[in-house]
Protein backbone atom coordinates (compact mmCIF):
# COMPACT_ATOMS: atom_id res chain seq x y z
CA UNK A 1 0.00 0.00 0.00
CA UNK A 2 1.71 3.71 -0.52
CA UNK A 3 0.73 5.74 2.56
CA UNK A 4 1.97 8.98 4.02
CA UNK A 5 5.20 8.49 5.56
CA UNK A 6 7.81 10.21 7.83
CA UNK A 7 11.01 9.90 5.40
CA UNK A 8 13.94 12.32 4.63
CA UNK A 9 14.52 14.47 1.34
CA UNK A 10 17.87 16.31 0.27
CA UNK A 11 17.02 19.94 -0.01
CA UNK A 12 19.92 22.22 -1.72
CA UNK A 13 21.11 25.37 0.49
CA UNK A 14 21.88 27.69 -2.38
CA UNK A 15 23.49 30.53 -0.65
CA UNK A 16 25.72 28.25 1.67
CA UNK A 17 27.18 25.83 -1.70
CA UNK A 18 25.62 22.30 0.20
CA UNK A 19 22.84 19.94 -0.15
CA UNK A 20 21.48 19.44 3.44
CA UNK A 21 19.07 16.40 4.57
CA UNK A 22 15.59 17.19 5.85
CA UNK A 23 12.76 15.41 7.37
CA UNK A 24 9.84 15.51 5.59
CA UNK A 25 6.12 14.19 5.04
CA UNK A 26 6.00 11.89 1.99
CA UNK A 27 4.30 9.31 0.50
CA UNK A 28 5.96 5.54 0.81
CA UNK A 29 4.96 2.21 -0.23
CA UNK A 30 4.97 0.07 2.49
CA UNK A 31 4.89 -4.25 2.89
CA UNK A 32 2.12 -5.18 4.94
CA UNK A 33 2.51 -9.02 6.27
CA UNK A 34 0.61 -11.31 8.41
CA UNK A 35 1.83 -14.68 9.96
CA UNK A 36 1.76 -17.16 12.60
CA UNK A 37 4.77 -16.52 14.30
CA UNK A 38 6.13 -18.96 16.88
CA UNK A 39 5.79 -17.58 19.73
CA UNK A 40 3.13 -14.22 19.14
CA UNK A 41 1.03 -16.17 16.63
CA UNK A 42 -0.94 -14.67 14.58
CA UNK A 43 0.67 -11.19 13.81
CA UNK A 44 0.84 -8.06 11.77
CA UNK A 45 4.11 -5.99 10.52
CA UNK A 46 4.21 -3.20 8.57
CA UNK A 47 7.48 -2.05 7.20
CA UNK A 48 8.13 1.01 5.18
CA UNK A 49 10.19 0.47 2.01
CA UNK A 50 12.16 3.86 2.22
CA UNK A 51 14.89 5.21 4.76
CA UNK A 52 14.45 4.95 7.58
CA UNK A 53 12.70 1.70 7.04
CA UNK A 54 10.31 2.21 10.05
CA UNK A 55 8.59 -1.43 11.26
CA UNK A 56 5.30 -1.34 12.82
CA UNK A 57 4.26 -4.54 14.32
CA UNK A 58 1.27 -5.35 16.22
CA UNK A 59 0.61 -8.65 18.31
CA UNK A 60 -2.09 -10.19 20.54
CA UNK A 61 -1.74 -11.16 24.15
CA UNK A 62 -4.46 -13.98 24.01
CA UNK A 63 -2.99 -15.07 21.25
CA UNK A 64 -0.02 -15.01 22.22
CA UNK A 65 -1.53 -16.86 25.92
CA UNK A 66 -3.26 -19.45 23.62
CA UNK A 67 0.18 -20.71 22.42
CA UNK A 68 1.44 -20.46 25.92
CA UNK A 69 -0.70 -22.58 27.79
CA UNK A 70 -1.06 -25.23 24.33
CA UNK A 71 2.62 -25.81 25.38
CA UNK A 72 1.77 -26.07 28.65
CA UNK A 73 -0.87 -28.64 28.15
CA UNK A 74 -3.40 -26.67 29.83
CA UNK A 75 -7.44 -26.88 28.98
CA UNK A 76 -9.20 -23.91 28.05
CA UNK A 77 -12.00 -22.46 25.54
CA UNK A 78 -11.48 -19.86 23.40
CA UNK A 79 -14.00 -17.73 22.08
CA UNK A 80 -12.82 -14.60 19.49
CA UNK A 81 -11.00 -12.76 21.43
CA UNK A 82 -11.13 -13.76 25.38
CA UNK A 83 -11.15 -17.15 27.13
CA UNK A 84 -14.94 -17.78 29.08
CA UNK A 85 -13.19 -20.89 30.55
CA UNK A 86 -9.58 -21.66 31.96
CA UNK A 87 -8.81 -24.85 33.14
CA UNK A 88 -5.94 -23.02 35.42
CA UNK A 89 -6.71 -19.82 36.11
CA UNK A 90 -3.73 -18.79 38.29
CA UNK A 91 -1.39 -20.69 35.98
CA UNK A 92 -2.73 -19.01 33.33
CA UNK A 93 -1.97 -15.68 34.57
CA UNK A 94 1.47 -16.09 35.42
CA UNK A 95 2.05 -16.84 31.61
CA UNK A 96 0.41 -13.87 31.06
CA UNK A 97 2.91 -12.07 32.96
CA UNK A 98 5.64 -14.26 31.72
CA UNK A 99 4.71 -11.70 28.74
CA UNK A 100 5.64 -8.72 29.92
CA UNK A 101 9.23 -10.17 31.16
CA UNK A 102 10.10 -11.56 27.66
CA UNK A 103 13.41 -10.69 25.79
CA UNK A 104 11.84 -7.89 23.68
CA UNK A 105 14.53 -6.47 21.90
CA UNK A 106 15.23 -10.09 20.39
CA UNK A 107 11.91 -10.68 19.71
CA UNK A 108 11.25 -8.24 17.81
CA UNK A 109 14.49 -7.79 15.77
CA UNK A 110 13.83 -11.16 14.44
CA UNK A 111 10.74 -9.73 13.05
CA UNK A 112 12.49 -7.18 11.84
CA UNK A 113 15.00 -9.25 9.73
CA UNK A 114 12.55 -11.34 8.17
CA UNK A 115 10.61 -7.96 7.26
CA UNK A 116 14.00 -6.82 5.69
CA UNK A 117 16.60 -9.88 4.76
CA UNK A 118 18.93 -6.83 3.61
CA UNK A 119 19.26 -5.00 6.61
CA UNK A 120 22.51 -5.95 7.13
CA UNK A 121 24.21 -5.58 3.70
CA UNK A 122 22.89 -2.33 3.65
CA UNK A 123 24.33 -1.31 6.96
CA UNK A 124 27.09 -2.90 6.85
CA UNK A 125 29.46 -0.41 6.62
CA UNK A 126 27.64 1.51 9.57
CA UNK A 127 25.23 -0.42 11.88
CA UNK A 128 22.40 0.28 13.28
CA UNK A 129 19.79 -1.26 14.70
CA UNK A 130 15.96 -0.26 15.29
CA UNK A 131 14.71 1.81 18.77
CA UNK A 132 12.13 0.12 19.50
CA UNK A 133 8.67 1.96 21.30
CA UNK A 134 5.11 1.39 22.18
CA UNK A 135 2.76 2.92 20.05
CA UNK A 136 -0.49 1.89 22.11
CA UNK A 137 -0.59 -0.56 24.21
CA UNK A 138 -4.23 -2.56 25.85
CA UNK A 139 -3.96 -4.27 29.07
CA UNK A 140 -7.71 -6.01 30.15
CA UNK A 141 -8.75 -7.45 33.30
CA UNK A 142 -11.26 -10.05 32.37
CA UNK A 143 -14.16 -11.00 34.83
CA UNK A 144 -15.36 -14.77 34.18
CA UNK A 145 -19.17 -15.07 35.49
CA UNK A 146 -20.05 -19.04 36.00
CA UNK A 147 -23.05 -18.70 33.32
CA UNK A 148 -24.04 -16.03 30.78
CA UNK A 149 -27.60 -15.52 33.05
CA UNK A 150 -25.57 -13.11 35.88
CA UNK A 151 -23.48 -11.20 33.59
CA UNK A 152 -26.87 -10.31 31.84
CA UNK A 153 -28.86 -9.07 34.73
CA UNK A 154 -25.82 -7.37 36.44
CA UNK A 155 -24.44 -5.64 33.63
CA UNK A 156 -26.78 -2.83 32.51
CA UNK A 157 -26.74 -1.69 36.09
CA UNK A 158 -22.62 -1.27 35.43
CA UNK A 159 -23.25 0.60 32.55
CA UNK A 160 -25.87 2.71 33.62
CA UNK A 161 -23.48 3.31 36.89
CA UNK A 162 -20.72 4.52 34.73
CA UNK A 163 -22.89 6.39 32.15
CA UNK A 164 -24.92 8.85 35.15
CA UNK A 165 -21.90 8.21 38.09
CA UNK A 166 -18.76 9.12 37.21
CA UNK A 167 -17.69 12.49 36.52
CA UNK A 168 -14.50 13.61 34.49
CA UNK A 169 -12.66 13.62 37.83
CA UNK A 170 -13.44 10.22 38.22
CA UNK A 171 -12.14 9.32 34.90
CA UNK A 172 -8.92 11.05 36.03
CA UNK A 173 -8.47 9.08 38.75
CA UNK A 174 -9.19 5.83 37.14
CA UNK A 175 -6.41 6.18 34.43
CA UNK A 176 -3.61 7.78 37.30
CA UNK A 177 -4.15 11.77 37.20
CA UNK A 178 -3.64 13.51 40.56
CA UNK A 179 -7.54 15.33 41.44
CA UNK A 180 -7.93 17.57 44.15
CA UNK A 181 -9.91 17.22 47.48
CA UNK A 182 -13.23 19.18 45.86
CA UNK A 183 -13.32 16.82 42.90
CA UNK A 184 -12.86 20.18 40.22
CA UNK A 185 -10.74 19.68 37.51
CA UNK A 186 -6.98 21.05 37.42
CA UNK A 187 -6.89 24.68 35.50
CA UNK A 188 -4.15 24.06 33.20
CA UNK A 189 -5.73 20.15 31.52
CA UNK A 190 -5.99 20.99 28.23
CA UNK A 191 -6.92 17.33 27.53
CA UNK A 192 -10.48 16.85 26.69
CA UNK A 193 -12.72 14.35 29.06
CA UNK A 194 -15.47 12.66 27.77
CA UNK A 195 -17.93 9.41 27.86
CA UNK A 196 -20.25 7.55 25.50
CA UNK A 197 -22.06 4.55 25.13
CA UNK A 198 -21.87 2.11 21.80
CA UNK A 199 -23.84 -0.77 20.98
CA UNK A 200 -21.88 -3.60 19.45
CA UNK A 201 -22.46 -6.95 17.50
CA UNK A 202 -20.83 -8.56 20.75
CA UNK A 203 -22.91 -6.10 23.26
CA UNK A 204 -23.15 -2.45 24.76
CA UNK A 205 -19.69 -0.90 25.76
CA UNK A 206 -19.16 2.55 27.67
CA UNK A 207 -15.90 4.30 26.88
CA UNK A 208 -14.01 7.14 28.66
CA UNK A 209 -11.75 8.79 27.09
CA UNK A 210 -8.96 11.70 28.45
CA UNK A 211 -6.83 13.07 25.77
CA UNK A 212 -5.55 9.97 23.79
CA UNK A 213 -5.88 7.59 26.74
CA UNK A 214 -8.92 5.98 27.29
CA UNK A 215 -11.18 3.35 29.34
CA UNK A 216 -13.66 0.65 28.19
CA UNK A 217 -15.60 -2.13 29.98
CA UNK A 218 -17.50 -4.88 27.57
CA UNK A 219 -19.56 -7.56 27.84
CA UNK A 220 -17.11 -10.17 26.19
CA UNK A 221 -19.35 -13.44 25.30
CA UNK A 222 -22.42 -12.93 27.14
CA UNK A 223 -20.30 -14.22 30.31
CA UNK A 224 -16.97 -12.27 30.05
CA UNK A 225 -16.57 -8.77 31.96
CA UNK A 226 -13.79 -6.67 30.58
CA UNK A 227 -11.79 -3.74 31.91
CA UNK A 228 -9.59 -2.25 29.55
CA UNK A 229 -7.01 0.57 29.37
CA UNK A 230 -5.39 1.69 26.64
CA UNK A 231 -2.26 4.00 26.09
CA UNK A 232 -1.37 6.32 23.83
CA UNK A 233 0.02 8.72 25.50
CA UNK A 234 2.42 8.68 28.28
CA UNK A 235 2.84 12.23 29.62
CA UNK A 236 2.01 12.34 33.11
CA UNK A 237 2.85 9.09 33.94
CA UNK A 238 6.06 7.80 36.25
CA UNK A 239 8.41 5.22 36.41
CA UNK A 240 11.10 4.50 38.48
CA UNK A 241 14.52 4.95 37.24
CA UNK A 242 17.76 6.13 36.53
CA UNK A 243 18.51 9.31 34.00
CA UNK A 244 19.36 7.81 30.65
CA UNK A 245 22.07 10.31 30.86
CA UNK A 246 23.34 8.81 34.24
CA UNK A 247 22.66 5.30 34.34
CA UNK A 248 24.62 4.52 37.52
CA UNK A 249 23.05 7.53 39.39
CA UNK A 250 20.48 6.81 42.23
CA UNK A 251 16.85 6.16 40.66
CA UNK A 252 13.90 8.17 41.32
CA UNK A 253 10.40 8.49 39.78
CA UNK A 254 10.65 10.10 36.23
CA UNK A 255 8.43 10.17 33.12
CA UNK A 256 7.69 7.22 31.46
CA UNK A 257 9.20 6.71 28.12
CA UNK A 258 7.62 5.37 25.01
CA UNK A 259 10.39 2.82 24.48
CA UNK A 260 9.91 -0.46 25.49
CA UNK A 261 12.18 -0.67 28.63
CA UNK A 262 9.16 1.02 30.31
CA UNK A 263 6.51 -1.75 29.32
CA UNK A 264 6.44 -3.19 32.52
CA UNK A 265 5.15 -0.04 34.40
CA UNK A 266 2.63 0.61 31.23
CA UNK A 267 1.43 -2.67 32.67
CA UNK A 268 1.35 -1.80 36.70
CA UNK A 269 -0.05 1.81 35.76
CA UNK A 270 -2.61 -0.16 33.01
CA UNK A 271 -3.79 -2.68 35.44
CA UNK A 272 -3.92 -0.13 38.53
CA UNK A 273 -5.93 1.85 36.12
CA UNK A 274 -8.37 -1.13 36.05
CA UNK A 275 -8.24 -2.10 39.39
CA UNK A 276 -9.49 1.77 40.40
CA UNK A 277 -12.46 1.40 37.84
CA UNK A 278 -13.45 -2.13 38.88
CA UNK A 279 -13.87 -1.02 42.72
CA UNK A 280 -15.62 2.11 41.86
CA UNK A 281 -18.16 0.04 39.72
CA UNK A 282 -18.53 -2.16 43.27
CA UNK A 283 -20.78 0.71 44.43
CA UNK A 284 -23.29 0.36 41.07
CA UNK A 285 -26.86 -0.23 43.05
CA UNK A 286 -27.90 -4.19 42.13
CA UNK A 287 -31.15 -3.91 44.30
CA UNK A 288 -32.91 -7.22 42.79
CA UNK A 289 -36.61 -7.06 43.79
CA UNK A 290 -37.48 -9.78 46.64
CA UNK A 291 -40.03 -11.59 44.15
CA UNK A 292 -37.10 -12.10 41.84
CA UNK A 293 -35.62 -13.58 44.24
CA UNK A 294 -38.08 -15.59 46.11
CA UNK A 295 -39.61 -17.14 42.85
CA UNK A 296 -37.88 -19.70 42.48
CA UNK A 297 -38.09 -21.23 45.91
CA UNK A 298 -41.78 -20.49 46.15
CA UNK A 299 -42.38 -22.79 43.09
CA UNK A 300 -39.80 -25.20 44.70
CA UNK A 301 -41.66 -25.27 47.95
CA UNK A 302 -45.39 -25.69 45.98
CA UNK A 303 -44.25 -28.45 44.32
CA UNK A 304 -42.88 -30.01 48.13
CA UNK A 305 -46.40 -29.52 48.94
CA UNK A 306 -47.93 -30.68 46.07
CA UNK A 307 -46.31 -34.18 46.58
Amino acid sequence: MVEPCRSFELVRDRAAKQVRIEPRLRKCLFFHHYQIHPVFGFMHARIQTWFPFAVQICINGRTWLARSMDAANMNYLQRDNCFPWLEDPERAQSLMNEQVRAAWPELLDGIARELNPLHGEMFGIWPIEYYWSTYQSEWATDILFRDRGSLARLYPNLVHHGMTTFRSADVMRFLGHKVVANGNLPSGLKAEVTTDIKQRPEGVRIKHRLGQNTITMYDKQGSVLRIETTINQVKGFKTFRAPESKPDAAKDWLPMRKGIADLHRRAEVSQAANGRYLAALASADDSTPLGRLTAGLFERNGRRQRG
